[in-house]
């Protein structure tokens, strides 16, 4: 490939990292959200102020963060159908590139030569 046709592949393969490595930093906030939450679950039986804790996060999921969870799972969505046509398209892309086979070159008489 020529330089010119690498440049936007190497800037949208830049984007996609710098766009992973966001990700996963939230997941790893998500991930500990996730391990607090179940600490407080383990702790609710006997800490009243799990279980009040507990209670709040019920009540802020249910009112007003159920909006903007379903924000979340409608850009996750996004996210995901996003990454498949871009894969797709990277596919075709490569085929365009290697999947044909190179036609064979077209020689011409060895103009009297003659090889032992």
């Amino acid at each position: 490939m020529n330089q010119p046709s690498t440049h936007p592949l190497q800037s949208l393969m830049q984007d996609l990292q710098n766009r992973q490595q966001g990700l996963g930093e939230q997941l790893r906030t998500f991930q500990a959200l996730q391990e607090e939450i179940a600490a407080l679950q383990r702790r609710a039986p006997q800490d009243a102020q799990a279980r009040q804790r507990l209670d709040r996060l019920g009540r802020a999921m249910q009112g007003e963060l159920a909006p903007l969870n379903q924000k979340l799972s409608q850009c996750v969505e996004n996210l995901q159908g996003n990454f498949k046509s871009l894969e797709e398209s990277l596919k075709r892309a490569g085929e365009g590139a290697s999947g044909k086979p190179a036609a064979p070159r077209k020689t011409g008489p060895l103009l009297g030569r003659t090889f032992i």
